[in-house]
């Protein structure tokens, strides 16, 4: 599936690019999760632009702004782990509008957008930081280290410590 960008995004991937090319062309560590966090964020720009597409597609208008104004707000306070009827609340929508506008403009529950922000940062932080498991549990937002571990196993298909270390060599 190709996904045309805005004019001003084409530069934002092309550095993307440049940055995975340098990468593959020389071998050091932490190659591969250079690489892998350099895909990532390009397959994240093309979802985000493609569900723009599809936004305008599916739904009414209506649906599509207030699943925007969700995707503002979890990515501004995806770190608190709030309740998805918080979320409803402060965007003055009902929880059965905000979960029907997400399945129709989104295709995804409002409760599974969270988990995937969650499950975004987490990643880049076990790829990209020295923080313990326990130190980016509460990064993103768990009170509960025992918690996310499970959390991010059943999301993830390994637990966080396997995951870094199958990426580190």
């Amino acid at each position: 599936h190709a996904v045309a960008l805005p004019p001003g995004e084409g530069s934002g991937a092309e550095a993307i690019i440049a940055r995975m090319a340098q990468e593959l062309d020389w071998a050091s560590p932490g190659q591969r999760a250079a690489v892998e966090s350099a895909l990532l964020a390009l397959m994240v720009l093309a979802l985000r632009h493609a569900t723009l597409v599809q936004t305008s597609q599916s739904g009414t208008a209506r649906q599509a702004a207030l699943v925007a104004r969700l995707r503002e707000r979890i990515e501004q306070r995806f770190r608190q782990r709030e309740p998805v009827a918080d979320h409803a609340q402060a965007l003055g929508a009902s929880l059965t509008a905000l979960r029907q506008a997400c399945a129709h403009v989104a295709g995804s529950s409002p409760a599974q957008m969270l988990d995937d922000r969650a499950l975004l940062e987490a990643r880049r932080l076990l790829l990209y930081s020295q923080l313990s498991v326990t130190e980016i549990a509460y990064a993103v937002g768990f009170e509960d280290p025992a918690y996310f571990s499970r959390f991010f196993t059943r999301h993830v298909g390994q637990p966080p410590r396997a995951y870094r270390a199958a990426r580190e060599g």
